[in-house]
């Protein structure tokens, strides 16, 4: 179930708005909430009250619980300029644009069953101490397989590496002559 709440007209600009919107996408409602009430911003103020908007429609018309809700999207879209003009030197005027911001919030229902949250979270799964060793006792063996076979990008370290007592320099004129270039 997917709940939506929108603010049109929004006296804030876009850009500022996105800024606070950031922070509560994929977030639980409560969670939200909780973290627009301590943004210091003036937009985080506006969202806050679109989001308490959206729990009370999804509570009180849709009869889903609080604490079940999710953010799923948030935006902030251009809204109405108002243009208007500032006299300067030399009888010139300087345009300045108000920009407004419509803001749309979608809640929706944090599914039971699977125990997954749609969204960004997902559930982090924990081995045991034996399962952990096991797997390394796994790796192990995989690169001792792979020891045996060489690949060409060992061989060519192989040959940089012969000469160490050799200066960079020498290091990096093999490279040169070997890409073609002669420098």
């Amino acid at each position: 179930m997917k709940v939506k709440a929108l603010i049109k007209n929004a006296i804030i600009t876009p850009r500022k708005a996105r800024m606070v919107i950031e922070l509560i996408r994929g977030k639980t409602a409560e969670e939200a909430n909780t973290l627009l009430a301590f943004t210091p911003r003036k937009g985080a103020r506006i969202v806050q009250k679109l989001l308490k908007s959206a729990v009370s429609n999804a509570v009180n018309n849709f009869g889903l619980e609080k604490s079940n809700l999710m953010v799923k999207t948030v935006e902030a879209t251009d809204g109405m300029v108002m243009k208007r003009w500032l006299p300067r030197a030399h009888g010139h005027a300087t345009p300045i644009l108000k920009r407004r911001s419509h803001i749309t919030i979608t809640l929706a229902e944090i599914k039971e069953g699977k125990g997954e949250i749609t969204g960004k979270k997902t559930e982090i799964k924990t081995l045991t101490y034996e399962e952990v060793k096991k797997a390394i006792e796994e790796a192990k063996k995989a690169s001792k397989g792979m020891e045996g076979k060489k690949s060409k990008a060992d061989e060519t370290s192989k040959e940089l590496n012969k000469g160490k007592s050799a200066g960079i320099g020498d290091t990096f004129k093999k490279l040169v002559h070997r890409s073609g270039k002669k420098g």
